[in-house]
């Protein structure tokens, strides 16, 4: 079924397409040509015509690994057990055992969301978990691209300033 792109998918291809440039699979001319097409697409069908030839998203183990790690807080937890532990020692100390029960599943969370502590497989980023991350560091890089570019153009400018200035003098100086 055809449907309107909206503003936020023809970025998102835009960013995947950017993501095939940067990998190799795409020359500049063809990234450019593509990217214009996308930006002129009205429906789905006309920017999924686009990826025929180029693979689907994947994700390397070592992207995994990393958002994996970046997703822990452990001295967030250990701060977090902390506290509880000295809830705890105020509680056995003053006798009231029955607030174990409601501090058992605070300690809980702490360990499983804040620490990770458990099996990989329970923390294994999603698709879109790891599209995100790969997109903020893409349009990091767009970013960087479009200053050093910014960059080049001043540049350019100054020295076709320069150039005209000379040119200028040359003249009156005759």
């Amino acid at each position: 079924m055809n449907y309107r792109l909206s503003d936020e998918e023809r970025t998102r291809a835009m960013n995947v397409l950017g993501t095939h440039f940067a990998d190799g699979r795409l020359t500049l001319a063809e990234y450019e040509e593509r990217v214009q097409k996308v930006a002129e697409a009205v429906t789905d069908d006309q920017v999924a015509g686009l990826f025929r030839d180029l693979p689907e998203e994947s994700y390397t183990v070592s992207e995994i690994e990393e958002y994996r790690k970046e997703s822990g807080h452990p001295k967030a937890g250990i701060l977090g057990l902390s506290i509880v532990g000295g809830f705890v020692g105020a509680v056995f100390a003053t006798g009231a055992l029955d607030a174990v029960f409601v501090i058992l599943p605070v300690v809980v969370f702490i360990l499983l969301y804040v620490m990770k502590i458990g099996p990989d497989s329970w923390y294994m980023p999603s698709a879109a978990q790891l599209r995100r991350t790969r997109l903020r560091e893409l349009s990091y890089q767009q970013k960087l691209m479009a200053l050093e570019q910014k960059k080049s153009d001043q540049e350019r400018v100054r020295a076709l300033k320069n150039r005209a200035l000379g040119a200028a003098e040359k003249f009156l100086d005759k």
